[in-house]
């Protein structure tokens, strides 16, 4: 699952629960997968996460690198859109 798809999850909607959000990861196997970047995805679509559900999805991959807060000169930087 791609962490953009995870920053929109959420279970709300399930019968008792009062915070369905984020949702926790569970990993049994990552796999990177190279693909062509799409920078005007990435630009239009970063600044709408929800930045420290962002952060708990990177670290529950493995993605330690991440800035612990959002700054719009990060989509200027294509070596963090890139990851």
């Amino acid at each position: 699952m791609r962490l953009l798809t995870h920053n929109m999850l959420h279970s709300a909607h399930k019968r008792g629960v009062t915070k369905g959000y984020p949702l926790n990861v569970e990993v049994e196997k990552t796999e990177i997968v190279k693909q062509e970047m799409n920078e005007m995805f990435l630009k239009n679509r970063i600044p709408k996460l929800d930045w420290n559900c962002f952060i708990v999805g990177c670290k529950s991959v493995g993605i330690n690198d991440i800035p612990l807060t959002f700054d719009n000169n990060l989509l200027n930087n294509r070596q963090f859109l890139e990851k």
